[in-house]
């Protein structure tokens, strides 16, 4: 592993903020505020000695000048001012610069953590952003408790390293004002030093190699607990029905055993690390003083603030050192969020087409299709050709994994066909503006999804244009609207978070309501009548039969239910990728494949 410096450990992390959307401008700023604070520390600390050098010399400004350039320099600026070169001078002069110090670090610390507040919130945003744009396929390999992890923990560890940064700038800055204040004070001492601290450092690097490799642990435990944690709570059903809370629970004690291990790891390295600074600089500081007076023979005055300039370097290095650590410690949260970001960049999809499409029933034609997953050893779909009618109801009815969701994700682009086309109203998909046309296509998925907010709010999400009315309507014509009004608020009720508290039924029948709202050309239902009680699902199909008189939209439907589609003016049988079987209803029982059989079936369970 290649030895860690400070000047590594900047670099590194500058170019990382700016690959994640730090400005050049507000490193500057912080390093310009860092500047002033060591600047006026450091004179502010040099100021020691001619205060001390005039009280030992009586006031006599003159025989201190003729013996040093400094007491010149300071009575020809003051002579200048027409100003007495004062004791009172001095300590006012003295006074301004703590003050100005204590502004310009007050400025600095504020200024670096706002910063990095407004990183977090700006590479969120970003995160999310690009996480809502990339390719469906992007999103089915990747895992969301990781994406949360990142999200929410690993990128305030990543904001935390550039304010570690920021300090160590600062750290630095300062740590050159006093390396000049020395050189001032005693050429001969400084370098000794330098050379004494340059040793003692030595003893510091292997606790610092040691952090990058815990804290790379640190973040794959973190992802490990995100993760688990995601998964638990959606299955929360599933662990109680199967009994095992009790596995779950030592799961994840040896989980969070396991952060602790390396949280209190990381802990004692740097923990230790800034320990042994404080001894390390008095036992050099006790050597010095030594060759100060019994070697070198300095005088009083520039010994005690050679000494003080010396201890205030103390909290100097062990600042260096923490920053050090952090940056070493933390980088591995920047990997992960600068890996993230490059994937989601990678994944963004891109609209290529311009064309607008209509918000009436479309004809919608399958030339041709094929369709393999990343990784798949065959075709999701195989050849794929057939026409939907405008303002049709077709059925879209298989086994399991036959590539019916496949085939529906080709209509509003979620996925390209890889060989074929997919059109609409005789345009390829292709052509189409992207969120033009999904603006023109309503989903029902087979598991509702209910956000946080109102009834109203989930029926109008994603038809910004509908207002109560159109609310209402689309509700009644889903056989929401009894179950709504008898709620406290009505329509302006609360949902609890995914519609707890709501049947299964009232949770698909709002996702029904919400998909009606778009009033869009095409309607996909995947198994919309699912958690539909007989009466409901009728009520619905009876809804559906109704669309289709009116032409307004055309409807594919997803279904597994195979008497409840026999309404369809067309049924499209798929299996294995393929196209097997279609027409209506009558037809297919006419016919000796897999429909017959599969009506067969769930009739003779019905009647049991």
């Amino acid at each position: 592993m290649n030895k860690p410096t400070a000047t590594k450990g900047v670099v590194a992390t500058y170019r990382a903020a700016l690959e994640l959307g730090y400005r050049p401008s507000w490193v500057l700023l912080v390093v310009a505020l860092g500047f002033l604070a060591a600047l006026f520390e450091g004179v502010g600390v040099g100021m020691f000695l001619p205060i001390l050098e005039y009280i030992n010399g009586g006031g006599d400004t003159a025989k201190l000048a003729e013996g040093s350039a400094l007491w010149r320099h300071a009575l020809d600026i003051t002579a200048a001012l027409n100003l007495p070169l004062t004791l009172p001078l001095l300590l006012v002069a003295m006074f301004v610069l703590v003050v100005a110090r204590q502004v310009a670090m007050y400025a600095s610390v504020v200024v670096r953590n706002r910063l990095g507040q407004d990183f977090v919130r700006d590479a969120r945003r970003e995160a999310f952003r690009r996480f809502l744009s990339a390719k469906l396929e992007y999103h089915d390999r990747i895992s969301g408790g990781q994406v949360i992890n990142e999200l929410a923990n690993e990128l305030n560890r990543a904001a935390s390293l550039f304010v570690s940064a920021a300090e160590l700038i600062s750290a630095l800055l300062l740590g050159v004002v006093y390396f000049g204040l020395l050189l001032v004070l005693s050429p001969l001492m400084t370098a000794l030093s330098v050379v004494v601290l340059g040793l003692a450092g030595l003893l510091l690097v292997r606790p610092l190699r040691m952090v990058r490799p815990t804290g790379e642990a640190m973040t794959q435990a973190n992802q490990s607990f995100s993760q688990f944690l995601f998964e638990r709570v959606k299955s929360i059903r599933l662990i109680r029905l199967s009994g095992m809370e009790a596995h779950e629970s030592d799961v994840l004690r040896n989980i969070t055993a396991e952060q602790h291990g390396q949280f209190m790891r990381l802990l004692r390295i740097v923990t230790a690390s800034g320990a042994a600074v404080e001894p390390i600089v008095i036992g050099i500081a006790m050597v010095l003083l030594y060759v100060s007076t019994a070697v070198l023979g300095l005088g009083f005055e520039r010994i005690l603030v050679f000494f003080l300039a010396l201890m205030r370097l103390l909290p100097v290095m062990r600042q260096v050192l923490t920053s050090l650590q952090s940056l070493s410690s933390m980088m591995p949260s920047v990997d992960v969020i600068l890996a993230r970001m490059r994937e989601l960049a990678a994944a963004v999809e891109h609209a290529h087409g311009n064309v607008l499409p209509s918000r009436q029933a479309a004809e919608i034609v399958f030339e041709r299709v094929g369709y393999r997953y990343p990784d798949a050893s065959q075709d999701a779909l195989r050849d794929v050709s057939f026409k939907i009618a405008a303002g049709s109801v077709t059925a879209i009815v298989g086994p399991s994994g036959a590539g019916k969701s496949t085939l529906i994700d080709l209509i509003p682009a979620l996925r390209r066909p890889q060989k074929g086309r997919v059109l609409i109203n005789g345009r390829d998909v292709a052509d189409y503006d992207v969120a033009a046309l999904r603006a023109a296509i309503a989903y029902v998925p087979q598991t509702p999804v209910l956000f946080s907010g109102t009834p109203a709010e989930h029926i109008g999400y994603g038809a910004a244009n509908a207002d109560r009315a159109e609310i209402v309507k689309a509700a009644k014509l889903a056989n929401a609207d009894a179950f709504i009004r008898t709620m406290p608020q009505g329509y302006d009720s609360q949902l609890a978070e995914g519609g707890g508290g709501l049947s299964g039924g009232q949770r698909q029948r709002l996702e029904l309501a919400r998909a009606l709202a778009r009033q869009a050309g095409i309607l996909v239902l995947d198994e919309p009548t699912s958690q539909l009680d007989a009466n409901a699902e009728a009520d619905f199909h009876s809804a559906l039969r109704d669309i289709r008189e009116t032409g307004q939209a055309t409807v594919l439907v997803i279904a597994h239910r195979l008497a409840a589609i026999a309404y369809a003016d067309d049924i499209v049988v798929i299996e294995n990728g393929e196209i097997t079987h279609r027409g209506d209803h009558s037809a297919m029982l006419a016919g000796d494949g897999w429909y017959r059989r599969a009506f067969e079936l769930q009739h003779a369970a019905d009647t049991v």
